[in-house]
């Protein structure tokens, strides 16, 4: 599942793609599917991502 949501991350070009990857995100750690230090290093890389505003 990790992986899973790194590869989403690399392909965020716009802040609804970011946002559609935070909740992805939440779900997964929700869901039992990554630890918390998953989630934190997750959103992290997914904020440090620099889109293109539309």
């Amino acid at each position: 599942m990790f992986k899973k949501l790194v590869y989403k991350i690399a392909a965020i070009k716009t802040e609804g793609d970011r946002n559609e990857c935070f909740a992805e995100i939440d779900k997964a750690f929700d869901n039992d599917k990554i630890t918390w230090n998953d989630h934190e290093t997750l959103y992290s890389l997914a904020a440090a991502v620099v889109t293109a505003e539309n």
